[in-house]
């Protein structure tokens, strides 16, 4: 009796008391998997059979010989291109400085001559060449002006360098300068149209030919740099104007001297000596222009001509005896009077009443 009461309490606390789902009619429950009690290891070896062990070596050996076949293609394509390159394109002769360049230049500096102050070969690639070091190599020259260097594919490369141009010889008393020399001890000195001092290599007919600008003194005197005196640019503007002016009437310019700093002496072909200001030189030229086509002047030769005063040019002529005379540059002809009106005539008789 107490066994069934005992029996019939147990079952209704565990109605009472939630526990696991109990599977529906027709599953079956699936084990639950067992823990394996503190301080027990278990250890799951999966055995590999030795044929499973044969075909996996294998398998090993092909993927490595195929790896390894694509490594040596790989190695023997880039072993064969570097010798392509290097037969079709470094050691290809048409790529060199003595096949592949083109030098142009307005002066008197040769191939060879650019070649070396470039630093460059003619046996030297033409993709080997660094242009803005063989630029800066070529403008750092006193005589060159500007210089570009371009390449070109396939393999071209273009060299034009500017020189500059000598416009005249520079002598001076203090340094002494000596023109007509090849020797930078002794002057040799040119200067461009706009006063870059360089020296002469080299005398050529042409420079020859060129007037002298003689200086009294000059303190700095470094080739390349240009000289900002003012005898220096009024020399080479009275040059520039005498020769636009005088030239086509065979009046060539020998020398232009500068005794001092307000005055310059310029001598021609013809034994003419003019002096000039330093200030206003368009105005002097053009005056100077009327005293040569003046009727005073024809069939004479003028001798010197001082234009420093403003009103009256003393002249002298080459006739015999040396003969002075004052010329005054023909005025250019009055304007045609204006018609008469009674207003006008009014007010002219009010004016010169007033004188």
């Amino acid at each position: 009796m107490n066994r069934s009461r005992h029996q019939l309490l147990g079952r209704l606390a565990s109605l009472l008391t939630p526990g696991p789902r109990q599977p529906t009619t027709g599953q079956a429950r699936k084990p639950r998997p067992r823990r394996p009690a503190r301080g027990q290891h278990v250890l799951d070896v999966l055995v590999k059979s030795s044929r499973q062990q044969k075909m996996e070596r294998a398998r090993r050996w092909r993927r490595g010989l195929q790896w390894g076949g694509l490594a040596a293609t790989l190695v023997l394509a880039a072993v064969s291109s570097r010798q392509a390159v290097a037969r079709y394109f470094w050691h290809n002769p048409d790529l060199r400085l003595a096949h592949g360049t083109t030098i142009t230049t307005n002066g008197s500096l040769t191939h060879d001559e650019i070649l070396r102050h470039a630093r460059l070969d003619e046996q030297t690639h033409v993709y080997d060449v660094d242009l803005r070091a063989v630029r800066e190599r070529l403008e750092a020259l006193p005589g060159v002006r500007q210089a570009s260097v371009i390449r070109e594919l396939p393999g071209r490369l273009f060299i034009t360098v500017e020189e500059r141009l000598p416009a005249m010889w520079l002598s001076c008393d203090s340094p002494k300068l000596r023109t007509l020399t090849t020797d930078p001890t002794l002057g040799a000195c040119l200067i461009d149209a706009e006063g870059h001092l360089f020296h002469c290599t080299e005398l050529r007919p042409d420079l020859l030919r060129l007037p002298v600008l003689h200086l009294r003194k000059l303190n700095h005197l470094q080739p390349g740099a240009r000289l900002t005196l003012a005898p220096v640019q009024s020399g080479l503007d009275l040059l520039r104007r005498l020769r636009s002016t005088l030239g086509p009437r065979g009046l060539d310019v020998t020398e232009i001297d500068a005794p001092n700093d307000w005055s310059l002496i310029a001598k021609f072909t013809n034994d003419l000596t003019v002096t000039f200001g330093c200030e206003d030189i368009s105005r002097q030229v053009d005056r100077l222009l009327r005293i040569v086509d003046s009727p005073a002047a024809a069939g004479r030769q003028l001798r010197t001509v001082n234009l420093l005063p403003r009103k009256n040019v003393p002249v002298t002529f080459a006739e015999g005896d040396a003969e002075t005379d004052t010329v005054r540059p023909p005025t250019p002809a009055p304007p045609p009077p204006r018609p008469s009106s009674p207003e006008s005539d009014s007010l002219e008789a009010i004016l010169g009443g007033g004188r």
